[in-house]
């Protein structure tokens, strides 16, 4: 969405383009000077009646030229509006330097020459001046004042009648000008606004496609990893049930049944997981309550994730206060917060990295957990599609796919459930640093304290 500031940015760039588009229409204030001097020039001095022409014709070469300079130098906008304001009020008083000219000589003639040739040129400033107020009503009073002036002075009823018909005449343009500025101003507003629309659609259409792209992707990604566990399962079990190494009791038949256990857990967290998206997405997830040890159940989670991080040597650390942290929430929903962060942060980060976990507190109100990796980080575009279910990011330390693509999904909306906060910090080469901050439980404050440090390192 555009601000709007940067709105009247833009609308001013349209009214400076579209100004610049239109003042090839100055060029007729030559002819229609020419003509006007050939018209009174019995009653003007052919010296000053030159003098006249060749001002309107320097006005408006100066008025080209400062606008084509503006344009190729890149000045603003508002610098360029500027000038249009200045040039256009140059020229309406050049129009009304004519009836002062003819101030002595002139007769009624002239002077009623003079009003229409006026009244012709301003009305025709309207449709290309109005994109910018200031810049007609420049052109119109310039014009029109001294007109009005000139022929009140001239004391006589007619006179008196036709300068008050012309400063009639020059208030009802004004008011036309403000009213079709104010049409312009909201078409060009509107047309922002679409613009606006147009980018929000493009966003959701670029979701949407991201999203088909992934969904066949997803499906048969989720039945590829139900199925491997199952045919596991079902290929142990049907050993077993054959006896094809002999009576039941033999070794090998205990393999058999952990392979069958580790396949059913694997497919049951599948499940699972999907479940618990379902659960968040349609709003039927509750949590059960109760007071927890943050510090407890980083510790926890951290000690049963120090296998996986020996395995892929991998450095893990996690730093804890030295006292109680005191959160209301689901115990087992946080350990799922938890142990989604920390595998993530593993699986993504090399061999001889680190990850680091930490307990502090925020302030009086707040825990916070921080869980940072020294891995291969996300781009801008990636951390976007992390947050979307089932949506699995390429892993170039396995060359492979890895989980099922919902752990920060999920972390993030139980974060939410539970009150608390959850942002996200990546960058390609630079590792990823979540910071979860999870309320105080009330009644509870926040002492003083020192940290302990304790480090796993693989």
């Amino acid at each position: 969405m555009i601000d709007r500031p940067t709105r009247r940015m833009l609308i001013e760039d349209r009214q400076a383009a579209e100004l610049c588009r239109k003042r090839v229409t100055s060029l007729t204030n030559i002819v229609i000077a020419i003509v006007s001097f050939v018209a009174v020039e019995p009653a003007l001095s052919f010296s000053m009646g030159v003098s006249w022409v060749l001002a309107v014709v320097a006005i408006v070469v100066m008025r080209w030229v400062s606008i084509t300079v503006l344009v190729r130098r890149g000045s603003s906008s508002k610098r360029q509006l500027q000038a249009h304001s200045a040039g256009a009020t140059a020229s309406g008083l050049a129009w009304g330097a004519l009836p002062v000219l003819l101030w002595g000589s002139g007769g009624f003639v002239e002077f009623a020459f003079a009003g229409f040739v006026i009244a012709g040129t301003t009305a025709g400033g309207l449709s290309s001046l109005s994109w910018y107020r200031p810049a007609y009503l420049g052109y119109l009073l310039g014009a029109t004042i001294p007109l009005a002036t000139v022929y009140l002075l001239q004391g006589s009823v007619l006179f008196v009648a036709m300068g008050g018909l012309v400063l009639f005449y020059a208030a009802v343009l004004i008011a036309t000008s403000v009213s079709f500025s104010r049409q312009l101003q909201e078409t060009l507003q509107l047309q922002g606004t679409l613009e606006d629309e147009r980018e929000e659609l493009d966003n959701v259409r670029a979701d949407l496609g991201l999203a088909a792209r992934h969904k066949w992707q997803t499906l048969a990604y989720l039945s590829h990893h139900l199925r491997t566990p199952m045919n596991a399962v079902i290929g142990f079990s049907d050993l077993m049930a054959r006896e094809s190494l002999g009576k039941l009791g033999h070794p090998k038949y205990r393999e058999y049944a952990e392979g069958i256990q580790f396949s059913g857990v694997e497919a049951l967290r599948a499940i699972n997981a999907i479940l618990d998206v379902a659960e968040i997405e349609t709003g039927t997830m509750t949590l059960s309550l109760s007071d927890e040890n943050l510090c407890v159940l980083v510790a926890e989670c951290v000690a049963e994730q120090s296998s996986n991080a020996t395995s892929r040597k991998v450095v893990l650390r996690c730093t804890l206060p030295d006292m109680p942290a005191s959160v209301r929430g689901d115990p087992k929903r946080l350990r799922q917060i938890l142990d989604g962060l920390i595998s993530n942060a593993i699986r993504f980060t090399p061999k001889k990295g680190s990850v680091t976990v930490s307990v502090s507190a925020e302030d009086e109100e707040w825990w916070t957990v921080q869980v940072s990796d020294t891995g291969i980080g996300m781009s801008a575009d990636k951390v976007k599609e992390a947050f979307i279910p089932f949506v699995r990011l390429d892993n170039p330390l396995t060359q492979e796919f890895s989980g099922i693509g919902v752990s920060l999904t999920l972390a993030r909306r139980l974060t939410t459930l539970h009150g608390g906060e959850f942002d996200l910090d990546s960058g390609t080469g630079r590792g990823t640093t979540v910071v979860v901050r999870l309320p105080v439980a009330i009644g509870r404050t926040v002492p003083e304290s020192h940290e302990m440090e304790m480090t796993r390192a693989g």
